[in-house]
């Protein structure tokens, strides 16, 4: 029986371990083995190209960044308030008055 290839598409043997096409290997699993059914082990980090550090160190630059911006457009809202307070008093004749 033959069935596609789930990284190249081609038809292949469903016996084959390994594509012939594209030289993946479709399963190295036993089909006895119980699948792990989704489960994350807690130190797969170790397994990861990019350490864990730099995440936290990209994360912690990202909140401060944001903080930073928070804290810019407080400053200008601020500015805004004081620009229109002033205006509004420009604005009133000395009859009003």
């Amino acid at each position: 029986m033959k069935k596609r290839c789930r990284f190249c598409g081609d038809m292949i043997d469903s016996n084959d371990l390994e594509c012939k096409h594209c030289g993946k290997v479709l399963s190295t699993k036993s089909t006895s083995e119980p699948d792990g059914g989704g489960v994350v082990r807690l130190d797969s980090w170790q397994q990861k190209s990019i350490p864990a550090w730099v995440m936290y160190l990209a994360v912690g630059i990202c909140l401060l960044c944001i903080g930073i911006m928070y804290a810019q457009g407080c400053d200008r809202n601020e500015d805004f308030r004081e620009d229109a307070a002033q205006q509004e008093s420009a604005d009133e004749s000395p009859a009003d008055r």
